[in-house]
């Protein structure tokens, strides 16, 4: 959507200086900044921001389109272009079409109506099903999937969200956006959202544009990962929504790392998976913690007791401590550190674990765990032993040739990134089927025709 404006109500003139601004100027989606002509700018403000490198700050823009319609800029900075000034940037964050609104939090939205682009992919999945209404989080939200328009290069599906109490922006693109998450793990892509259109509870319209953060400031390219996956028929969304819900209340950093790796083109390639393979650990210590354990907590704290009672009393470490100028008590605090996690699974450990839990997580390795490379050695064993060497590698800035290096990074990148992304439709009830999953593995099993995991 573009937005064709002809006036700005307050434009900065310098820090505590706001004028009336007439210049045409266009608000697109994919771009966040215009260019505005001026002839008055301040010139000691142009000379002190140029010079300077900063900004300008405004919180809010209220503008004017052509049309005459009002519509307010949100998060702006303004800088001169050149000096002497004729024309200034102007970066923004997002806007709402309708009104001149200084806190976009103060809106009691009652619905909020999204136009989603789900591309051309050919996938099968109830969860896109047209007309259905899902109420989720305890009664208190109603989720509406539309009409879908077929296109030649896109399609799109209507999406309605409407709250038992009226709410404000935030609220409701978090309810977007945490559906869109779903959608992201099943169809490969995170959808881009065309268009916004908000009702409050007095009746009043207005549209709204906003680029999730946590996805980059970006519309251009959308995040996505390799494949679509088929879901199962019997796939509950409102179960599976409310768990995601939950999931993410706790599980913000390692599914953000996640996502980045999965549209990031970083110039050192093997950084996506070390990330992915930390992502991975990190998850499964916080959400699967018991499973993490190799025995109780208490029988840990028994046995660091007795060994640190052996520190105390041995001669012999005592002598050691005198001759080496070692401070008794410093030495126990460092061995009670150092026994902290003797109960803790090892990270390879958790791969294994992460694979072999579920007959899903389980089918992406099935070939490696089959297969014997030319030195007699397990595929699957080997591919663990170099994602724990990788992530050693970035973690600990450690050299080691028990990594993924050349070519082995695709087929690393790929597996890896499907591993987690199945996990966490695991746990959250997001079933697939069989055949879209082995379809998908075999795909990437292809590697395996023309090169050899060392």
């Amino acid at each position: 959507m573009q937005l064709n404006g002809n006036q700005i109500v307050n434009f900065p003139y310098g820090n505590d200086i706001k004028k009336e601004l007439k210049s045409k100027f266009d608000v697109i989606d994919e771009i966040h900044e215009f260019i505005v002509e001026i002839d008055d700018f301040p010139i000691e403000v142009a000379i002190d921001l140029c010079f300077s490198g900063r900004s300008l700050h405004a919180e809010y823009l209220f503008c004017i389109t052509e049309e005459g319609e009002k519509f307010t800029l949100f998060d702006c900075y303004v800088m001169p272009m050149q000096y002497p000034t004729k024309q200034i940037k102007v970066i923004w964050n997002k806007w709402l079409l309708g009104y001149h609104v200084t806190n976009l939090n103060k809106n009691n939205i009652h619905r909020g109506d999204y136009l989603i682009n789900l591309k051309k992919k050919d996938w099968n999945s109830n969860i896109l099903d047209q007309n259905n209404c899902y109420v989720v989080l305890d009664g208190t939200v109603t989720i509406t999937i539309g009409d879908r328009t077929y296109g030649s290069k896109n399609d799109l599906i209507e999406i309605a969200i409407e709250t038992k109490e009226p709410s404000n922006i935030s609220a409701y693109e978090k309810v977007l956006l945490r559906l869109l998450e779903i959608y992201f793990l099943q169809m490969g892509f995170f959808p881009k959202v065309e268009k916004r259109k908000y009702k409050t509870a007095r009746g009043e319209e207005f549209f709204f544009q906003e680029d999730f953060a946590a996805y980059g400031k970006t519309t251009k390219a959308n995040i996505r990962l390799e494949y679509a996956l088929d879901l199962k028929k019997d796939v509950n969304l409102v179960s599976v929504y409310d768990n995601w819900w939950k999931l993410r209340e706790i599980e913000v950093v390692t599914f953000n790392l996640y996502a980045y790796t999965t549209s990031e083109k970083n110039p050192v390639r093997e950084v996506p998976i070390a990330t992915c393979i930390q992502c991975l650990e990190g998850y499964f210590r916080r959400h699967h913690s018991e499973e993490m354990y190799k025995f109780s907590k208490s029988g840990k704290e028994s046995i660091c007791k007795e060994i640190l009672e052996i520190i105390k009393k041995s001669s012999k470490i005592s002598d050691i401590c005198g001759e080496e100028e070692i401070n008794i008590d410093d030495l126990s605090k460092s061995v009670n550190g150092l026994l902290g996690h003797i109960n803790e699974r090892s990270l390879k450990e958790i791969l294994k674990y992460s694979i072999q839990r579920d007959i899903m997580a389980n089918s992406i390795f099935q070939y490696e765990q089959k297969t014997k490379g030319i030195d007699n050695v397990l595929l699957f064993d080997k591919f663990i032993n170099k994602a724990t060497g990788h992530r050693n590698w970035l973690s600990h800035l450690m050299e080691t040739k028990k990594r993924f290096n050349g070519d082995e990074i695709e087929l690393a990148n790929k597996k890896l990134k499907l591993l987690f992304r199945i996990t966490l439709m695991i746990d959250i009830g997001l079933q697939v089927t069989k055949d879209s999953l082995d379809r998908t593995v075999n795909g990437i099993d292809q590697w395996y025709k023309g090169h050899e995991l060392k």
